[in-house]
């Protein structure tokens, strides 16, 4: 473990001790901020990081996700890959959310694997953010790798910065999209059919 971890977890034992909960001697709570440090280090652990790819054929083991590329081969529908589940956190209180996120694109010339739709969704999900820009990086990601004629992108997520605290509404989904570009509004009405 590395030393700003050990860093990490000392201080969040200290928080604890400020807010009247003790590690020390409530057994409870013996290894809570090992386990919370870790766990929050792997929830944000592409925190402004911008992915590397690969887009040959053969995997590069510098890169974070090799997004495989193939000639669309004259491919002019959607395709789409539905419910892809997702977990990510709220930036404001550090709390998670969690849902689906849908994703489709109409491609021009090339077309990309299915896993590395959901391989994108994980990645920027590793972060501490809000649900909208979330859903704005998925979109332009996909975009820029693929130069496609259409992308749209649907999250909807439960936040338990909702149903856990302030308003403690359980059950409220919040749903946000991002389409590209914006004025195909038949490609989009077409998307919104098929995912919804």
């Amino acid at each position: 473990m590395s030393g700003q971890s050990q860093e990490a977890e000392i201080l969040f034992a200290e928080f604890m001790r400020k807010i009247g909960l003790d590690p020390d001697t409530d057994p409870s709570l013996k290894d809570t901020p090992v386990r919370f440090t870790k766990m929050l280090c792997e929830a944000v652990r592409h925190y402004k990081r911008e992915p590397k790819f690969t887009t040959g054929s053969h995997y590069d083991p510098n890169k974070e996700i090799k997004a495989t590329l193939f000639d669309s081969d004259g491919t002019d529908e959607l395709v789409i890959v539905k419910d892809i589940d997702v977990v990510s956190l709220c930036g404001h209180h550090f709390a998670p959310f969690f849902g689906v996120i849908h994703i489709g694109y109409l491609p021009a010339k090339k077309i990309i694997g299915l896993s590395k739709l959901a391989r994108i969704a994980d990645y920027y999900c590793a972060r501490p953010q809000t649900q909208e820009y979330l859903t704005e990086q998925i979109a332009h990601c996909l975009m820029e790798l693929t130069k496609a004629r259409f992308v749209g992108v649907i999250m909807q997520a439960t936040h338990t910065c909702v149903s856990c605290r302030g308003p403690k509404k359980i059950g409220a989904t919040t749903i946000t999209s991002k389409y590209l570009p914006t004025s195909m509004t038949e490609t989009k009405a077409e998307f919104l059919k098929l995912v919804l």
